[in-house]
């Protein structure tokens, strides 16, 4: 088995918006996907585009990293939500100790990498 095919799973979780939609329901309140329209892709610093937030929504659900539920508004409308699983919060847990490891490996204690500079 090639490199290739070792990181399709880490790949397609840190796809545009997938990490960041998973952040987004931490609190593991419900979220609607006018909540998801704000959050900024940290490689442009742009918002993301309604097509791709419903199409990382329904991979996340797909995955079993979100479940989707049906909320009910204050004016009894119903609407739906999501909320992030035991298994979305693993895997932001797993990405957050990858990142801190990464930097202990490569930055040393009195240097900081700025990615955003060329």
């Amino acid at each position: 088995m090639g490199i290739e095919n070792n990181y399709k799973l880490m790949d397609f979780l840190s796809t545009s918006g997938g990490l960041e939609i998973l952040k987004k329901g931490m609190d593991r309140k419900p979220k609607h996907f006018e909540n998801f329209r704000s959050i900024l892709n940290h490689k442009t610093n742009r918002k993301f585009s309604p097509s791709t937030i419903s199409l990382r929504l329904k991979q996340l659900i797909k995955l079993g990293a979100l479940k989707r539920t049906i909320t009910e508004t204050k004016t009894g409308r119903e609407v739906v939500g999501y909320i992030i699983t035991k298994k979305g919060i693993q895997i932001i847990k797993f990405f957050d100790k990858s990142e801190e490891e990464l930097n202990l490996i490569l930055v040393s204690e009195d240097k900081q990498i700025d990615f955003q500079k060329n």
